[in-house]
């Protein structure tokens, strides 16, 4: 058992986040508060946090490589899932009054100027399908190519 130094309650182990540099090997904070005060930093710092995660990301962008091709190899059905069900959002926010040959042009040109340029390009949509204010449609009037570096700086974000 350990008491929680912002709510003072007494709660078994578990119910604390692992800390290898902690005395007892544990948080001091319950999950509960810390998921609290993790939620208030990140709604007070927003921005700086997504200009951490492109810093981390610029600078360490082989080692999240490896990664991923690790869990991919690790476990490829779940692979699988997640690239499944990114098809299916993508089919649920597909009307059935869209232009798939406009659509498909959008993806064979970032394949295009992607052989021609040497630097990868991508389809992002304007509007995220999955954005938190408000979902885009996979429509070509909502999709735009560029590259792949800018595209991944956007993150799932609607700049206006």
């Amino acid at each position: 058992m350990k008491t929680c130094t912002v709510c003072g309650s007494i709660k078994p182990k578990a119910e604390f986040f692992k800390r290898t540099r902690a005395p007892d090997g544990h948080e001091a904070q319950c999950k509960e508060c810390r998921t609290k005060a993790n939620k208030k930093w990140f709604a007070e710092n927003t921005e700086r946090h997504h200009e951490m995660t492109r810093k981390w990301y610029a600078d360490n962008s082989a080692y999240h490589l490896e990664k991923s091709r690790e869990r991919y190899r690790a476990d490829p059905v779940m692979a699988l899932v997640r690239s499944y069900q990114r098809d299916e959002r993508t089919k649920m926010a597909m009307p059935p009054w869209a232009d798939r040959c406009a659509i498909a042009d959008m993806y064979r040109t970032a394949r295009r100027l992607t052989k021609e340029t040497g630097i990868a390009h991508e389809v992002d949509h304007a509007i995220p399908l999955r954005g938190k204010l408000v979902s885009g449609l996979h429509v070509h009037t909502n999709m735009q190519v560029m590259p792949a570096r800018e595209n991944k700086r956007k993150f799932n974000n609607f700049i206006v």
